[in-house]
């Protein structure tokens, strides 16, 4: 348990997801594929980068139009490389600066897969594109020059996605 874990439930929450604690074990109830509520206000991330870019990633394709902030420290930290492959799903982003938090994500119901090759490594922001994948129709493939973590892809394929690794020459 930590703060940014905290942040990730409140905003699932805020969304609709309802989530139970049974001794250490947190059970979270799904609403189905495009099951995400709007939200009744901001969403507060706190200090969490990886919270912000992961449900920038979930909310690109739902078809709902949400707000995100984070404290001090967060809403100096940028964005834009988060915003980016995700505009390709269809989803409209607004930022201070197009690049800082505040923003505003306008998610797109019906997003096409992408193919989105990494322009720094960052294990969220691949997380985020492959969480839009998710809610996309077609194949959504990420190229990673260098290899970054894999929490999301050891993740996805423990609840049965199908999900292809190799790693590319570049």
């Amino acid at each position: 348990e930590s703060e940014d874990v905290f942040a990730t439930k409140r905003i699932l929450e805020d969304l609709g997801i309802k989530i139970t604690k049974d001794g250490k074990d947190y059970i979270v109830f799904g609403n189905g594929r495009f099951g995400f509520r709007q939200p009744r206000k901001p969403l507060d991330c706190g200090n969490s980068g990886t919270t912000v870019r992961l449900i920038s990633g979930l909310l690109a394709t739902q078809p709902i139009i949400s707000q995100l902030f984070g404290d001090e420290s967060l809403s100096v930290r940028p964005m834009a490389r988060t915003m980016k492959p995700l505009r390709r799903f269809g989803a409209k982003f607004t930022g201070r600066d197009n690049k800082y938090l505040p923003m505003q994500i306008e998610g797109r119901r019906g997003s096409i897969a992408i193919e989105y090759e990494m322009e720094v490594a960052s294990a969220q922001v691949k997380s985020g594109v492959l969480l839009a994948g998710l809610h996309s129709i077609g194949t959504t493939v990420v190229y990673e020059k260098t290899a970054t973590r894999d929490h999301t892809e050891i993740m996805l394929e423990y609840l049965g996605f199908d999900l292809t690794r190799e790693m590319t020459k570049g």
